[in-house]
């Protein structure tokens, strides 16, 4: 195992140990500057709650995963990454609200307001909401209607039509990406190294785990493989196995490449029990 994936799963195995029974945030790993303990509190309440995958603890494995990768990118801000990991689901908190899935890009008020309340450096803020903005997106979705296992329409999704360029909101305050052509090109290292921790965490055991609390969550089966019905093993093939060649880092690379192993590793043995063959 090399240094880096060693110093991965040290993390996971402290984050292990977190609770959110109480529905408040689990306790900060180790050693964690206060900052980010604060904005950790914060998102407690737009999180506490969750049962899908994208809860607190999923946030802090981001958190940590990002942190391991940009050991390698001593250029890349640690402040705004790390804020960028812990507030990066604050959409996925407003779509359980809403009934239908909501864009990052219209979450970053919601984000904002996170930042301010810890006194987040204002001149900082920009650059997380640039990396919340643009952490979903990915070439394998050619069509951009975003997570079809998940319920995202075109129309849900219509924020789309903004780029990765600074530029006004229509209301003529604070910021939103402009233009679609240039959406997955971050020009951040920043949000590259989220992107690429966020889908490190869709992927190997942990990721496994949150496919399946995430259909579970939904109501929707394991498999269905006479039907057209969305399962787990569905947004298997649809998204996880396509992660692996959605990193844009060589550090996130390494560690991608032992987690697609164990996703097609799952899959056919899943496949054999479910037939009697094992």
């Amino acid at each position: 195992m090399t240094d880096r994936r060693r110093g991965i799963e040290d993390g996971r195995d402290e984050l292990a140990g977190m609770t959110q029974s109480d529905g408040r945030a689990p306790e900060a790993p180790h050693g964690v500057d206060p900052l980010f303990e604060a904005i950790a509190e914060e998102m407690a309440a737009w999180l506490g709650d969750d049962s899908t995958g994208h809860d607190i603890a999923h946030g802090w494995r981001v958190f940590h995963t990002a942190m391991e990768l940009a050991d390698d990118y001593p250029h890349a801000d640690r402040e705004v990454l790390g804020a960028a990991a812990l507030t990066h689901d604050i959409h996925r908190a407003m779509g359980a609200a809403a009934g239908e899935f909501v864009h990052p890009e219209e979450s970053l008020d919601e984000v904002e307001a996170v930042l301010a309340a810890v006194d987040f450096p204002p001149e900082k803020r920009d650059a997380v909401l640039h990396c919340v903005a643009l952490h979903e997106e990915y070439e394998f979705r050619e069509d951009d209607q975003g997570e079809a296992s998940e319920g995202a329409s075109s129309a849900e999704r219509s924020s789309a039509d903004r780029s990765s360029g600074r530029g006004p909101r229509e209301d003529g305050e604070g910021w939103r990406p402009a233009s679609r052509d240039d959406r997955r090109d971050g020009d951040r290292i920043e949000v590259d190294l989220l992107r690429d921790a966020d889908n490190l965490d869709a992927m190997g055991a942990v990721g496994v785990a949150r496919c399946f609390v995430y259909t579970g969550a939904h109501d929707r089966p394991m498999w269905t493989p006479d039907s057209d019905e969305p399962s787990a093993i569905d947004h298997f093939h649809e998204k996880l196995l396509n992660l692996n060649d959605e990193m844009h880092t060589d550090a996130a690379r390494e560690v991608a490449e032992s987690r697609h192993d164990f996703l097609e590793t799952f899959l056919e043995r899943f496949e054999d029990e479910w037939y009697g063959r094992a």
